[in-house]
């Protein structure tokens, strides 16, 4: 819903930075400009009711301008009409670059508001990652010589379509574990009874799966003792995966026999389909992480 709060958060993280085409200029959008220049609004929910905040001040400050430029009885109110004027021209220009700033936040985020597919999610989530300065971010202070990134989307290129290139730092290799993992829930997508989700449950499946990441700061050597949460997606030569009993890793299909699926649903239970192909993908996971030995 875009509250303030939500996009103070989203543009102060560190590897941010929003850069916007501004009449032909390149115009930048951090949350420090978007805090200092916003305490004046009365903002509704939603993209729409922070431009027609915007909107409704800058024609404020149109009239007030107008009017004490011809000469109104507001004019005598002010003691120095000058610095008034130039106060109140600088937020307007200012609330205008906000303007067009959040507007194309906002059409850089909207492919996130429908409800998506896993594929295309990752496609819409790539793009918005790139649009947002993430890769940018991640090539000045991870890359040694300040390359491309191969898995990088562009103009021309489209979303990113592999991992290979990406600087090996532990940001880089955390964010090619979860480009991995959007992989894996892609291939995935078919196998479930839902198709399409919003973006609240999307990032609900991606939050257990990227908590059970293990990423140490540095690749370890020897013989590592690891769980199947630990092993997912750890590069490793040869794995031994022990304790494998049938129906337990992974769980067969189990039914509810209390309660219907549209139930469990309405309670916030997790459905059971969901919670199997859960265990089906730590498996798939498990199995597709030794390069040459399983």
């Amino acid at each position: 819903r875009y509250s303030r709060s939500s996009l103070l958060r989203l543009l102060g993280l560190p590897w941010v930075s929003f850069t916007f085409d501004d009449e032909g200029q390149r115009g930048s959008l951090d949350a420090e400009f978007l805090e200092g220049w916003s305490r004046a609004l009365r903002i509704y929910p939603g993209s729409s009711g922070w431009l027609q905040a915007v909107d409704g001040r800058c024609a404020y400050l149109e009239s007030e301008l107008d009017a004490t430029g011809r000469g109104s009885s507001r004019a005598d109110e002010i003691e120095d009409p000058e610095q008034w004027a130039a106060e109140h021209t600088e937020e307007r220009a200012a609330l205008r670059q906000l303007r067009t700033g959040l507007a194309a936040l906002f059409a850089a985020l909207a492919p996130l508001e429908r409800q998506l597919d896993f594929a295309t999610f990752r496609r819409c989530l790539l793009s918005a990652l790139d649009q947002l300065g993430f890769y940018t971010h991640l090539r000045s202070h991870h890359s040694p010589n300040g390359s491309e990134i191969d898995g990088a989307p562009s103009e021309t290129e489209g979303p990113p379509s592999g991992t290979e290139g990406i600087p090996s730092g532990t940001e880089g290799r955390a964010f090619q574990r979860f480009c991995l993992l959007l992989e894996e829930l892609s291939g995935l997508a078919p196998f479930l009874r839902q198709r399409r989700f919003p973006l609240r449950l999307l990032a609900e499946k991606l939050r257990s799966p990227l908590g059970e990441i293990h990423l140490p700061p540095d690749p370890p050597r020897g013989v590592q003792v690891v769980t199947p949460d630990e092993a997912a997606g750890f590069p490793c030569d040869a794995l031994f995966l022990g304790g494998l009993v049938e129906g337990e890793f992974p769980h067969f299909p189990t039914t509810d026999i209390f309660l219907e699926d549209r139930e469990r649903d309405a309670l916030g239970l997790e459905d059971i389909d969901t919670a199997v192909a859960a265990d089906r993908l730590l498996f798939y996971r498990t199995l597709a992480t030794p390069r040459h030995h399983l």
